[in-house]
């Protein structure tokens, strides 16, 4: 059902978000 994608789609999200965050510390240096 849409939950059950839901919770299967958040840890994507969650690595998506972490590597844009990565991505922009490293480009600070």
């Amino acid at each position: 059902d849409v939950f059950s994608q839901i919770m299967m789609a958040i840890p994507i999200i969650i690595l998506y978000e972490a590597s844009i965050w990565a991505v922009r510390i490293l480009l600070r240096k």
